[in-house]
């Protein structure tokens, strides 16, 4: 009976002697390796709807590698680890390379169509005042961004964008010119920049680019109408077969007519003397460093290669034939050319082999030597009359200056020659006739000239 006594007192002393363990102040360099598992958080499938800052909590139901998470604030917890191991929740961001947000503390990669509408939205608004909001939203313009929206309606004048009601701003095309109507069409998707005031168009117009001209030319450049040339109106007649625009002078204006200088049984007067043209064809002369080829019209084409000095002529349609073979040594060639505009008194004119006009300006009246060789014999006719003691002085020049070559006509006879002189031609040298008549009153004279050419 006594045994049983100790015992039981013995039993009550030691329930009575089990007391709390305060970790933070009891527990010191503590090792728990040799246990068998630890759980130092709580676990659950959803996180406790209120915390403490500085709690901890395993969300068992979260992405492996976001599970842990913290109190940051009272009754808000935030992910505190990532699959890669580093900090803050984020989740390996895939292929991509970037994460959006999905909803509070939680992101997902983001996928390739989330990229293609970053700073996207579709307008609303009225018309010209187009506005959206882009997600994620912006909360400032930042010059330099850009942004995209598809127009909900066609401008029909200067327009202004707001995304996310951060206000109004102008749209601008071409840096700073203000749209006009048709410049966005509707369900266009339109981009912008902002540049620190308006946003700059960057998308193509609604509208296509078309200039207009204005000036003796108008319409758009497409469709260019010409109604004047150099100021002078054009008559709008439709031209017949072979007419060509001249001026008509009764009616102040530019018209189709028929050209009558140089058509078929037509000519020139000159002093009483008429030259026909009676259908004749008018040469066409080319020249070149090789044989000539392609097409020509017999009779009148002629071709000179100037490295062999042969002359070609068209002998049938498209059918070229050596005129000349190798051009001879001490072979002669008369040129001969007149002056059919007639020269009046105290003139000075220049004049080339094959023109039938004087021309105050030598450069536009210099013959192209293709062949060396010698020039001489001089003679000079005046067609009709001259006055007596008027006279004209005609001049061989060479690259635009006088050589030996000269001889003058003194009213009232009619000729002179000059065939104790001659000068030399290089190929390439320009060769032109220099006539000059006196100051002397008279009627205007129609000289024709002639020289021998010698290679």
């Amino acid at each position: 009976m006594k045994r049983v006594c100790v015992t039981l007192l013995a039993c009550i002393t030691s329930l009575q002697a089990q007391t709390q363990i305060h970790g933070g102040q009891q527990i010191r360099n503590a090792d728990w390796s040799s246990m068998p598992y630890t759980k130092p958080v709580k676990v659950g499938s959803a996180l406790p709807a209120t915390c403490s800052a500085g709690e901890m909590f395993w969300l068992s139901t979260a992405t492996p590698g976001a599970n842990l998470h913290g109190c940051v604030s009272a009754n808000t917890w935030m992910a505190l680890a990532s699959s890669s191991g580093g900090s803050g929740g984020v989740a390996d961001p895939g292929a991509n390379g970037v994460m959006k947000r999905t909803a509070l503390n939680t992101t997902a990669p983001a996928t390739a169509a989330d990229l293609a509408t970053v700073q996207h939205c579709t307008a609303g608004g009225a018309t010209n005042a187009y506005s959206c909001s882009l997600s994620p939203a912006i909360t400032s313009y930042t010059t330099g961004a850009c942004y995209g929206f598809a127009a909900n309606l066609a401008n029909t004048g200067a327009a202004t964008v707001s995304f996310n009601a951060l206000g109004a701003r102008s749209i601008k095309k071409h840096g700073n010119v203000d749209l006009i109507s048709g410049d966005i069409k509707a369900a266009q998707i339109v981009r912008v920049c902002f540049d620190g005031t308006n946003m700059q168009l960057q998308s193509q117009l609604g509208n296509i680019p078309v200039t207009t001209a204005a000036g003796d030319a108008a319409g758009p450049l497409d469709a260019l109408t010409v109604g004047a040339l150099q100021g002078r109106t054009v008559y709008g007649a439709a031209p017949s077969s072979n007419q060509v625009l001249k001026w008509d002078a009764a009616n102040t204006r530019w018209a189709p007519a028929t050209d009558s200088i140089g058509a078929p049984g037509y000519g020139v007067t000159l002093a009483s003397e008429t030259f026909a043209v009676d259908s004749a064809v008018i040469p066409a002369y080319s020249i070149g460093t090789s044989a000539p080829s392609g097409s020509c019209v017999a009779g009148r084409d002629f071709f000179v290669n100037t490295a062999t000095g042969i002359l070609y002529f068209c002998k049938a349609t498209d059918t070229w034939q050596s005129a000349t073979g190798a051009a001879p040594e001490n072979s002669s060639l008369l040129l001969a050319f007149w002056e059919t505009s007639g020269m009046g008194q105290g003139l000075t004119r220049y004049i080339a082999p094959g023109a039938v006009s004087g021309h105050a300006t030598e450069t536009s009246r210099q013959f192209l030597m293709v062949r060396s060789g010698t020039l001489r014999n001089l003679g000079v006719n005046v067609i009709g009359s001259i006055a007596s003691a008027e006279t004209l002085t005609v001049s061989v020049r060479k690259n635009a200056a006088d050589t030996g070559i000269t001889c003058v006509v003194t009213g009232p006879a009619q000729t002179c020659t000059d065939l104790a002189n001659s000068v030399s031609f290089s190929s390439g040298d320009l060769l032109s006739f220099k006539l000059v008549t006196s100051s002397a009153t008279g009627a205007a004279i129609y000289p024709l000239v002639q020289v021998e050419t010698q290679w």
